[in-house]
């Protein structure tokens, strides 16, 4: 007879392991809500530079009306390096095994065992958008 699979709600707590491990969540919720809310607005600046976007207030601005062109540098470099990335991680085979000694007719099984990872945990889509991953 198959083992019925463990589910995550077959572990008993007490009240008290409960209210502790329900405090300790919390807590490393907290601070990673924190620690991504102190780097928010460098992300907002940098993303405003690959946008192109404006990066002076009117108080800042050289002189009245003067124009605010943010340099293309960013967006070419980030653009390059999503390219090469890209180039790099993506090729046929995903990686190359040289084993030595008796290992060596065990190579091709890893290779494969490697593309077979690549393709279920569909890596060129989340690497081609990583937004929407």
């Amino acid at each position: 007879m198959a083992k019925k699979p463990r589910s995550p709600f077959d572990v008993k707590l007490s009240e008290e392991q409960r209210t502790e491990l329900t405090a300790w969540l919390c807590e490393e919720v907290q601070g990673a809500e924190d620690a991504r809310a102190a780097m928010l607005p460098q992300i907002r600046y940098w993303h405003t530079l690959y946008e192109q976007g404006r990066t002076r207030s009117a108080q800042t601005m050289p002189w009245p009306d003067a124009a605010d062109l943010t340099s293309p540098l960013a967006t070419m470099y980030v653009d390059a390096l999503h390219a090469r990335a890209m180039r790099t991680i993506f090729t046929e085979p995903v990686c190359v095994v040289e084993g030595w000694g008796p290992s060596a007719d065990r190579a091709p099984y890893v290779e494969a065992f490697h593309e077979w990872k690549q393709e279920e945990e569909r890596r060129e889509a989340a690497v081609s958008h990583p937004g929407d991953g």
